[in-house]
């Protein structure tokens, strides 16, 4: 018995230090995957403490050669040229890996909460006559130039440098249960500037905007104390602070990427006010994670949506058009495709294509392409026949402004009692004159600010106007009893 028990000790401790030997590489480094292209893109993995490691890549004559640390970590940084492919990457240790069919190209993340996690799958499948020109169209096209990768949902208390995930083809069953929008983001990029494009969807429906920032960021920055300071003893794993980045962004970000892709917002209705500091801050926190500069992050302003909680939308919306401060960002306005009878509007093939014109206008260059809706600029009150009047200045209104259904609707005007009364308004080339019979002497407008507004201001290119104010009033969210 004391041999038996002594042979599977040394048969397990033996094995144990096989797996540790072994050399291995993160789930997003594998067969047909997409590395940065133009890049110093990292490649790691894990081996035995001080196991020597070389590292061939297709494109290039040159080998890279590294030792594992004192606890297994190994990377090398190689340079990548212009998208092509595929290719190979060899990496010998104790034992070889050989990577296989990777393509060169822009690698985007995709994340935040349900609205990106939103698949195919759960909104009818292919049988949805939404989806049914684009089953064909994937059928048709194969988008083979187009890579998935689907993270796995994690939560973890402190930042893991492991995670589990797969690489995958476009075809129709692979896209049915991937990120919707991601992918027809991703579709219209490889589309017009016809490079491999990776996408790799990490998200979580429900969760606030906290769950994806770092630590480091929440405790370092003064204007998330709220979120220090909060009780979240009784929330769940994915909704705490920091949980979500250390499980499905600290994982990833010693990959080169070309921007991030982010819809989120729902989840933090009700401290909408604070979600103005917390989200420019969490950019800035994934910015010098990845460190590689201020990457392009392109974000989807949240859809109208019955609340129970009064306009706790709108303030979310607020918050997203002020991100636009926030040097190398774009906003896609949704109150023309959401529904406020379903948080989850299906009209994702249209937020992946103006995703995707923020990208190709601000990152790819392409001139002449509008990628905005208008945006308020400023106000002027003028007298009108002895009748004072606000005009509303934007930007981003392309050949001149336009309304569906006559008249501009959903402008509010108030005095200053701080009474808001439903406002006439009418079109004037780049401007939006506003005016009330009950308003004598006008000093705020509203448009659009309303969890249900589904306002009909547009620009000449079809994209719709953000929701805004001119007054810094307080907002009662508060239930009437």
């Amino acid at each position: 018995m004391k041999f038996r028990i002594f042979a599977l000790t040394l048969f397990l401790a033996t094995f144990t230090c096989s797996a540790l030997a072994q050399l291995r590489l993160p789930a997003v480094i594998a067969d047909s995957m997409v590395l940065q292209r133009n890049a110093d893109a990292t490649i790691w993995g894990w081996a035995s403490p001080g196991e020597e490691i070389t590292v061939r890549a297709g494109w290039t004559l040159e080998k890279f050669e590294t030792k594992a640390d004192s606890i297994g970590e190994w990377s090398v940084v190689i340079p990548t040229t212009i998208a092509g492919g595929p290719y190979n990457i060899y990496i010998k240790g104790a034992n070889e890996i050989v990577v296989k069919d990777i393509l060169l190209g822009d690698v985007w993340i995709c994340s935040g909460q349900s609205n990106m996690e939103y698949k195919i799958n759960w909104m009818g499948g292919w049988g949805n006559p939404q989806f049914e020109t684009d089953s064909i169209d994937i059928e048709k096209k194969k988008y083979t130039l187009i890579r998935l990768f689907q993270l796995e949902k994690n939560a973890s208390e402190t930042p893991l440098s492991d995670f589990k995930g797969r690489w995958m083809p476009v075809n129709t069953e692979t896209v049915a249960d991937f990120s919707a929008v991601a992918f027809f983001f991703g579709r219209e990029l490889n589309r017009r500037i016809g490079v491999p494009v990776g996408l790799v969807s990490t998200n979580w429906g429900g969760t606030p905007a906290e769950a994806w920032t770092s630590r480091e960021s929440m405790e370092s920055n003064e204007d998330l104390k709220y979120y220090s300071e909060r009780d979240y003893s009784g929330a769940q794993e994915h909704s705490k602070p920091s949980y979500l980045y250390n499980a499905m962004i600290h994982p990833i970000i010693k990959m080169a990427i070309t921007g991030v892709i982010w819809y989120q917002g729902e989840a933090n209705r009700n401290d909408a006010l604070h979600y103005r500091k917390l989200f420019p801050a969490m950019i800035s926190d994934w910015r010098k994670k990845f460190n590689q500069g201020d990457f392009p992050f392109y974000y989807v302003q949240i859809a109208p949506y019955n609340y129970d909680e009064p306009m706790v939308g709108a303030l979310v919306c607020e918050a997203q058009l002020m991100a636009l401060d926030v040097p190398g960002t774009g906003m896609v306005v949704t109150t023309d495709i959401g529904n406020p009878d379903d948080i989850h509007p299906v009209k994702k093939q249209e937020v992946g294509r103006r995703l995707a014109r923020n990208a190709l206008a601000l990152h790819y260059g392409i001139e002449g392409l509008t990628y905005s809706g208008p945006v308020f600029e400023r106000m002027e009150m003028e007298d009108y026949n002895g009748v004072k009047r606000a005009r509303l200045f934007f930007g981003h209104t392309a050949r001149g402004l336009e309304s569906t259904d006559g008249n501009p609707r959903c402008f509010e005007i108030a005095g200053d009692d701080r009474v808001f009364y439903e406002a006439h308004a009418i079109i004037e080339g780049d401007n939006v004159v506003v005016w009330s019979d009950e308003v004598s002497n006008p000093v705020a407008v509203r448009f659009g600010f309303s969890n249900i507004a589904e306002p009909n201001l547009y620009n000449s290119e079809g994209l719709p106007a953000s929701p805004f104010r001119t007054d810094d009033w307080e907002v009662d969210t508060s239930i009437d009893e």
